[in-house]
């Protein structure tokens, strides 16, 4: 086992009231703390983000998994996940669920190498904009899902340079694209 660190931690002069009527001690005091093996194995931090991240994903994962072609998504805010061949490929967010997912219906059908009886998706519903953001947020943190890294495939498309400019061809065009 290693030797003990002693590592000072906090330092901090503390005014101890007067002694003889007019005036303060002022006493130095370091405060330490040790630094073992054993401390460090037997040290616990709750980590909220990690706990939230796990949560979602266990609900997540126990909600119905359905084909993109039929998703049954609502009308209503929430995160989805697409997957391909059983893996997370895409983490999005939409204020209307099934709009949404009907958007990437569109996008993956007529494609080459893609269609869309491989694509599945899950749901979850969320009422708040702000936590629809932060699952998001939290499932791509957890899946890193390949297509949320594409060029392409979403259907946002901001500035020049981006899909729909002359002589631009985004990612998801070169890997699937489309039928003649």
């Amino acid at each position: 086992m290693r030797d003990a660190c002693w590592q000072p931690i906090f330092r901090k002069t503390l005014n101890i009231g007067p002694t003889n009527g007019d005036k303060h001690q002022h006493w130095p005091i370091a405060f330490l703390i040790i630094q073992s093996d054993l401390f460090v194995r037997h040290a616990f931090q709750f980590d909220v983000d990690k706990a939230y991240e796990d949560q979602l994903v266990s609900v997540l994962e126990a909600s119905p998994e359905h084909p993109i072609s039929a998703p049954e998504a609502p009308v209503q805010p929430g995160i989805y996940v697409l997957f391909r061949s059983g893996l997370p490929v895409y983490v999005g967010q939409a204020r209307r669920l099934r709009g949404r997912v009907n958007d990437h219906l569109r996008k993956i059908q007529n494609r080459d190498r893609i269609t869309p009886a491989e694509v599945t998706c899950r749901f979850l519903t969320i009422d708040t904009m702000w936590e629809v953001a932060r699952a998001e947020d939290a499932l791509i943190h957890r899946y890193n899902p390949e297509w949320n890294g594409i060029p392409g495939f979403s259907m946002h498309v901001p500035g020049q340079g981006r899909p729909g400019m002359p002589g631009y061809v985004n990612e998801w065009d070169r890997r699937f694209p489309r039928r003649s």
